[in-house]
């Protein structure tokens, strides 16, 4: 199911971003298209960040959500500010718009590693069911 959202909202972005800058390059008014630039560098900060968070090793796995949230809000924030896609009045709506985001995300992994937990636990029945098997037909051989 990740998958197939990652790949919906992906074409949906490609189809975004063909939509906007083609009729900028036609109309020569770049203005929508500006904006697109702007997401796409504030999103491309976002990965460049998360790989570096990908790569901390810590005990508690919420922990490594709450920073990518707090480093996301930080980022969008930020740079919000200085393209001045928001009113300081409206800062809440940032909030608004990325928390959702990563709690989706969340749930979503939640329940892939459920989905793996499930099958690495079938492949340890089967692994332990075969290996019961193989001792017996030892012990039949003597």
């Amino acid at each position: 199911m990740k998958k197939f959202i990652r790949k919906w909202v992906m074409l949906f972005g490609l189809a975004f971003i063909s939509a906007t800058i083609i009729p900028a390059i036609v109309n020569r008014n770049w203005e929508a298209a500006i904006f697109v630039f702007q997401l796409l560098f504030v999103l491309l900060v976002i990965c460049l960040f998360q790989l570096f968070t990908d790569k901390m090793s810590l005990k508690i796995s919420l922990l490594k959500y709450v920073i990518d949230l707090v480093m996301t809000l930080s980022v969008i924030l930020l740079f919000g500010w200085l393209w001045k896609w928001y009113e300081p009045s409206y800062t809440w709506m940032m909030f608004a718009m990325v928390i959702p985001v990563y709690v989706v995300g969340y749930f979503l992994d939640i329940i892939k590693i459920n989905k793996e937990v499930k099958i690495i636990n079938q492949q340890i029945k089967r692994r332990r069911e075969i290996m019961r098997e193989g001792r017996k037909e030892k012990f039949n051989d003597c």
